[in-house]
């Protein structure tokens, strides 16, 4: 049975991991600015990947300029749509999806999907580990 930590961490790589992909599958219907909005909902996923004990920071989308406009017109700030798919992809392609065994026998592989990557050091050596793989 998973313990409430294994829970908490399992909900905020799954949240993580949906918000990241959906931004990737989105990106396209911005042109060659996207906005702010969706550059900090990408940073607040990795800050939920980093809570989860993974090492994530060099990811984040800190190019912002004065390249959108808002619903008015009026220049806003926004990060180019390049920059931003090249951070998301590289999170992506940071994680794997692992297969593993299925816990019922070595022949029946399960698909299980979940960020394997380098943990970052743990602050507190009784921490449970980062690498987490669910059950699709």
């Amino acid at each position: 049975m998973a313990t409430e930590v294994e829970t908490d961490k399992r909900s905020l790589i799954l949240r993580s991991w949906a918000t990241v992909q959906g931004i990737k599958d989105t990106a396209s219907e911005f042109g060659e600015w996207v906005p702010m909005q969706i550059s900090s909902d990408f940073n607040a996923a990795l800050d939920a990947l980093s809570k989860a004990g993974f090492d994530v920071d060099s990811f984040r989308a800190y190019n912002l300029e004065m390249g959108g406009t808002d619903h008015l017109g009026m220049p806003a700030p926004a990060i180019r749509r390049v920059i931003l798919m090249s951070k998301v992809n590289g999170v992506l392609n940071y994680f794997t999806v692992a297969f593993a065994p299925d816990p019922l026998g070595p022949d029946v592989p399960s698909k299980k999907i979940g960020f394997v990557g380098p943990k970052r050091e743990a602050s507190n050596p009784s921490e449970p580990s980062a690498a987490l793989a669910l059950p699709l």
